[in-house]
C-alpha cells in the first residue's frame, strides 16, 4: 500500500513539476533572501568518505540540506522540498550507502540532478572545473536563492556533499562570500583501491565520478592509470584553490579518525564553524566508531598493486 502511494505521489509531482518549475523560477529571480548561516559543502575525491561524513553531520546536528525527493523533482527542489516536510518524518541514518546514494525520501542526497542543472557535467560538457566568473548574474543569483530557500524551510544552517563540489570551490564561494568546506581525507592507495572496485563492481568502462582540472591528461589512459590520476589531481585540485580562497575556511576531516571516533570530529566541526560565526545545533546521537575497511597487503589483486605503483609515482613527482 504504501509502495502504490509513493508511486500514485511520484506520478502527480512529475506531472505538476513543470508548473512548479515556471513558479518557482519566478519565485526565487525576484527573491532578495540572504543566508542567515554560512553554507557547508563537503569535498573531498570519490570513495574518501564524504558520504558517511554527510550522513553523520546530518544525523547529529539541525541542518538544512536537499533531500533525494528534491533531487528527483530537480527542476523546483524548494517547493517539492516543502511540499515533503509537510508529509514525512525526518530524516535518521542508518550510515548504510551505495556509492554516494542513500535510500529515503527525505535521505540526504549529492543532488546531482539540481547542481548538473547550472555546473559543467562530464556527459553534456567533457569537464567539470569551474573557475570563477564562469556563470553569469542571473545564474549566481539562481542558485544563491535555491540554496536559500532550502535553508529558509529548515531554519539550519546549509550542508552538501558532491565530490564534484572539489572542482568547483572557486565558484562556489564567488556565490557564497562565506562559504565553508569540509576537506575528507583519505590514504590516497585506500581511496584508488575502492574507486577500482567500485567500478568493477557497478561495471563502469568509462570515466566515472568527478574529473580534475587535468582531466586531458587522463582521457585516454587506461581505467588503472585514469583511477591514479583521477585521486592524484582531485586532491591536488582542492588544494590550489583552497590555496587562494584560503585555508581558514577548510575543516580537514580525516577517515580514520571519523572511523575511529566520529562524536570527537564532530564536536571538532561544530567548534570550527562556531569560530566562523554560525552554531551546530545537536539533533540525535551517532555512533561510537566504525569499521574501517582495510586493505591487507596480501589480498590485492595484479591491477591494484599497479594501481598502488603507478599512484606512488605521482606522489613521487609532484608530492602533495
Amino acid at each position: 500500500m504504501y509502495r502504490l502511494l509513493l508511486k500514485f505521489l511520484y506520478r502527480m509531482l512529475k506531472l505538476l513539476e513543470g508548473a512548479l518549475y515556471h513558479i518557482e523560477y519566478k519565485n526565487l529571480m525576484q527573491s532578495q533572501r540572504k543566508l542567515k548561516y554560512p553554507p557547508i559543502f563537503i569535498v573531498g575525491p570519490p570513495r574518501s568518505g564524504t558520504t558517511l561524513l554527510y550522513q553523520l553531520m546530518i544525523h547529529r546536528f539541525y541542518l538544512s540540506y536537499f533531500p533525494n525527493i528534491a533531487n528527483w523533482f530537480n527542476m523546483a527542489p524548494v517547493a517539492v522540498t516543502k511540499f515533503a516536510l509537510r508529509l514525512t518524518k525526518p530524516y535518521v541514518s542508518d550510515f548504510t550507502s551505495n556509492y554516494g546514494e542513500i535510500k529515503g525520501i527525505m535521505a540526504p542526497s549529492e543532488a546531482g540532478g539540481i547542481w548538473n542543472r547550472w555546473y559543467p557535467t562530464e556527459d553534456k560538457d567533457g569537464y567539470n572545473y569551474t573557475p570563477k566568473n564562469f556563470f553569469n548574474k542571473q545564474i549566481k543569483h539562481l542558485i544563491y536563492q535555491t540554496v536559500a530557500g532550502i535553508e529558509a524551510l529548515f531554519d539550519a544552517p546549509f550542508i552538501n556533499k558532491n565530490v564534484k563540489h572539489s572542482v568547483r570551490i572557486l565558484s562556489l564561494v564567488e556565490i557564497f562570500p562565506n562559504a565553508l568546506f569540509l576537506r575528507m581525507i583519505r590514504d590516497p592507495y585506500e581511496t584508488a583501491i575502492s574507486i577500482l572496485r567500485g567500478r568493477k563492481k557497478i561495471g563502469t568502462t568509462g570515466w566515472w565520478s568527478v574529473m580534475p582540472k587535468e582531466i586531458d591528461q587522463l582521457r585516454n589512459r587506461d581505467y588503472i592509470e585514469q583511477i591514479a590520476g583521477q585521486v592524484y589531481f582531485v586532491e591536488r585540485n582542492i588544494l590550489a584553490d583552497m590555496n587562494i580562497v584560503g585555508k581558514e575556511r577548510f575543516f580537514e576531516v580525516y577517515y580514520d579518525d571519523i572511523c575511529a571516533n566520529p562524536r570527537k570530529v564532530l564536536d571538532k566541526i561544530a567548534m570550527f564553524y562556531k569560530q566562523h560565526g554560525g552554531e551546530l545545533r545537536i539533533k540525535y546521537q551517532i555512533p561510537l566508531s566504525f569499521k574501517k575497511s582495510k586493505y591487507e597487503e596480501q589480498s590485492l589483486s595484479k591491477e591494484e598493486r599497479q594501481l598502488r605503483a603507478i599512484l606512488s609515482k605521482y606522489y613521487k613527482n609532484g608530492a602533495l
